[in-house]
C-alpha cells in the first residue's frame, strides 16, 4: 500500500502553496492539478490544504483498495466511508457525521472538476 503526505510548496511567485506526494516524493498530479484549479478560483491557503488532507486519505483507500480515482463506483465508496471511521485516518477518536461528510464532499468536488476536464476536453456530440 503506498504512503501519502501533504507538503508545503512555495512557488517561483513566493506564494505558498500544498501538494500531495507519495513516498517516493513524486507529486500526484491529478490532485495538483485540483488544487490548484481551486486556488485559482481564489480559495484560501487553509481551504486547500483541508482538500489535500481529505485526498491523501482518499488516495491511501484507493491504493489499499488496490483503485485507480477512475475505477470507483458508488458502491464502492461505502468501503471509503468505512475506511474514514477507522482509527487510522485523522485524529484517533470516533469520527462524527460532519466529519465523515466532510471528507465525502472534498471527493465529490474532486470528481465534479474531472467531470468539468474530462467534458471540456472530450465535449459530447449533439
Amino acid at each position: 500500500m503506498r504512503s501519502y503526505s501533504v507538503e508545503k510548496t512555495i512557488r517561483k511567485n513566493g506564494e505558498h502553496s500544498v501538494v500531495l506526494v507519495d513516498e517516493g516524493l513524486n507529486i500526484v498530479e491529478e490532485v495538483a492539478l485540483f488544487l490548484q484549479y481551486l486556488e485559482g478560483k481564489g480559495m484560501a491557503l487553509n481551504t486547500t490544504e483541508s482538500y489535500c488532507r481529505g485526498l491523501k486519505e482518499y488516495f491511501t483507500w484507493l491504493s489499499r483498495e488496490g483503485l485507480r480515482f477512475y475505477e470507483v463506483n458508488k458502491r464502492s465508496m461505502i468501503s471509503f466511508i468505512d475506511f474514514i471511521k477507522s482509527e487510522d485516518v485523522g485524529k484517533k477518536e470516533e469520527k462524527s457525521a460532519r466529519t465523515i461528510n466532510k471528507y465525502l464532499a472534498t471527493v465529490a468536488s474532486f470528481y465534479r472538476y474531472y467531470e468539468g476536464v474530462v467534458l471540456t476536453t472530450f465535449p459530447l456530440s449533439s
